[in-house]
This record gives structure tokens, sequence and C-alpha cells, in this order.
């Protein structure tokens, strides 16, 4: 792609057709699976340039199927990434996707594993999302110790248990039964307030692209 990108072959390019060039931005972690997905989409137009600096690096059949599949692993990964952009999720939901994409893609556990040493904290965030999924009673002592600071009484309980229900509607009261039955089977604060560090990542990557295109 970076010979491609020079004046004369990228001038050759827009004569048949409007797509230009890609290339792999270290920065940007979805730019290699954008470059493939650009070479397949004009693949069949490279042998039109008659260049032969370019024809010489133009991959075989074979290896060109597979970039096709890496294309389609990539495309599904980029729906993970979406779904990591929304600013709903909270700790559980991001480890039930990165857990489903180790079923499909067991080598990403260097990265996406609860025990990956590139989390910060683990006992943090496992004890969180043992608490977000009702699995208190499976933390572990260090897990318990690292989110001792969210320990709390139930005087915040028993206030908001004496709200006057009429003033909520029929689909508040059904949020606000579940809630209290299930802060009086814990210790803890709810927790779904912690954000996730990839969903932080996601949104401000996601929104700096916006404004730089």
């Amino acid at each position: 792609m970076k010979k491609i990108a020079n004046p004369i072959p990228a001038g050759k390019l827009r004569l048949h057709t409007s797509l230009k060039e890609q290339v792999s931005n270290i920065t940007r972690w979805s730019s290699t699976a954008h470059m493939l997905r650009r070479f397949m989409d004009i693949k069949d137009i490279l042998p039109k340039l008659e260049i032969e600096e370019i024809d010489l690096l133009i991959p075989p059949l074979a290896a060109v199927r597979e970039i096709e599949k890496l294309c389609n692993i990539f495309e599904e990964l980029d729906a993970v990434k979406k779904e990591l952009q929304r600013n709903d999720l909270n700790l559980a939901d991001v480890r039930a996707l990165f857990d489903t994409v180790l079923e499909v893609y067991p080598r990403a556990d260097l990265y996406l594993a609860k025990s990956s040493s590139i989390v910060h904290c683990t006992d943090f965030r496992n004890a969180i999302v043992k608490f977000i999924n009702n699995q208190e009673s499976s933390l572990s002592l260090s897990e318990s110790n690292a989110v001792c600071c969210f320990v709390m009484g139930h005087d915040c309980d028993l206030v908001e248990s004496n709200m006057n229900d009429k003033d909520l509607s029929l689909s508040e009261r059904v949020r606000k039964k579940r809630r209290l039955l299930r802060d009086r089977n814990t210790r803890y604060m709810n927790l779904d307030f912690i954000l996730p560090a990839t969903n932080i990542c996601e949104r401000l990557f996601f929104g700096s692209g916006i404004c730089f295109e």
C-alpha cells in the first residue's frame, strides 16, 4: 500500500476508482484491518496500473485467500470494538464480551484473560465483575480486600425503602424492588457506576477519529 501511495501509482489508481490507498498506522488500532480490506477492494484493479514494481508485490491467490479470512476475523472483532463504545456498559458486560472472544480466539488470552498481566489490579476488576453478576460469595480474600472501600451500611436502603411508591411509575417500582432486594443481601454499594477502561478508551479514540476526519 505504501508503493501505491506514491504520486504516479496513486494518480493511475484514481483513473479506475475513487477508492484511495490505506496504510497501516501504529497509533490506530484498526488501521491494519482497514488496509487489508482496502487491498481486497482494489486487488483486481492493481494489474491495470501497469506498474511492474507493484505487480511484483501483488500476493499470490493462496495468500489472497488468507487475507480474505483475516478480513472476516477483523470484521467480527470490529463489531466487538463498536460494542465497547456503548455508554451503558459496566465491567461485567465487558468481561462477558472478552470471554466470548476468548472462546473463539483463545490466543488472545495474553490481553483479554482475567489474569492478564496488562490489567492493573486484577483482583479489583474481578471482584467488581463478581459483584455485578451476583457472585459475591465467590470472592477470594484478595478480591474482598481490593473492594473493601465500597463496603457500606444499610441506612441509605432504609431511607429509600420509605419513599412513597405512589410517586413512582410501575416500572420504577419494579426496578426499585429488585435493587433493594439485591442490596439487602450485600455489604457493598452498587458498583455499576465504575466504567471499564476499555469503554473510555474506545469512546476517546472514536471521538478523536471523528475530529480528524
